[in-house]
C-alpha cells in the first residue's frame, strides 16, 4: 500500500486514490503535518522537521484507512437510476422550459410585447368598425408610418401579423401541454431512454418555430 496523509489540506492519498477527509475526527499526533508510508514502513513528517520519526505499523491510522476505503465505494458507486415519477417531473419541467425558450423567440419583451401586439391589433378593429373615417389611433398611425403604408393597408398588415402571432403561441402551448399528457403517459415501466424519445419528438415539433421567428 501507498499511503499519504496530508493534515494540513485534509487529504488521504490511498495507492493513487485521493479524498478529502475531516482529520479531526481521528486522533492524530501532536503537530503531525503529513504522513508517508509505502509497502512496509513509512515517517510521520512533523511541523517541526526535527521530530520526523520512521514506522513499521499502520496501525495508529487504521481507522483512517478504513474510512478512505467506505468513502471510495460511495465515490465509486454510481447513484440509482431515477425513479418513474422522477423521470416524469424531469421532462415534463424541461418540455416547459423548451416551450417558454420557444416562445420568447416571439417575445423578445417578455409578456409586455404579447400586450402590445392585442393592444395595437384592438386598435386597429375599432377603427376598422368606424370604416376608418376618423383619425388613426396610434398604434395604425405608428404601423402606416414606418411602413410608409395608408390606413387600410395597415389595419390589414396589423391584424394578420397579431393572427400569424397568437396562432403561434397557441401551437406552442398546445404541444407543450399534449406533450406533457404524452410523458405522463408512458407505462409505468418506462426507463430515461423512452423519456427522452418521447421528450425529444414533441421538443422538435415546437422547434420547428424557430424559422418563424
Amino acid at each position: 500500500m501507498h499511503l499519504t496523509i496530508v493534515v494540513p489540506d485534509q487529504l488521504v492519498v490511498i495507492d493513487g486514490y485521493p479524498l478529502e477527509m475531516e482529520l479531526s475526527n481521528f486522533s492524530l499526533p501532536d503537530q503531525l503535518h503529513a504522513l508517508q508510508w509505502l509497502d512496509d514502513q513509512g515517517e510521520e513528517e512533523y511541523n517541526d522537521t526535527s521530530f520526523n520519526k520512521s514506522i513499521q505499523s499502520l496501525e495508529n491510522y487504521q481507522l483512517i484507512i478504513n474510512e478512505h476505503d467506505r468513502l471510495k465505494v460511495i465515490a465509486e458507486t454510481p447513484p440509482p437510476p431515477p425513479t418513474y415519477q422522477e423521470l416524469i417531473k424531469e421532462y415534463t419541467g424541461k418540455l416547459d422550459g423548451f416551450a417558454d425558450s420557444v416562445r420568447s423567440r416571439f417575445l423578445p419583451g417578455g409578456t409586455s410585447i404579447e400586450a402590445e401586439y392585442k393592444h395595437v391589433a384592438g386598435q386597429a378593429r375599432i377603427f376598422s368598425a368606424t370604416d376608418m373615417t376618423s383619425q388613426p389611433p396610434s398604434g395604425v398611425a405608428d404601423h402606416m408610418r414606418r411602413y410608409s403604408v395608408d390606413a387600410e393597408t395597415a389595419v390589414a398588415q396589423i391584424l394578420g401579423m397579431e393572427s400569424q402571432f397568437m396562432n403561434i403561441l397557441d401551437s406552442i402551448r398546445s404541444l407543450r401541454l399534449d406533450g406533457k399528457t404524452a410523458l405522463e403517459s408512458l407505462p409505468d415501466s418506462s426507463d430515461e431512454s423512452a423519456f427522452e424519445a418521447e421528450y425529444q419528438i414533441w421538443h422538435d415539433q415546437m422547434d420547428q418555430f424557430k424559422d418563424q421567428a
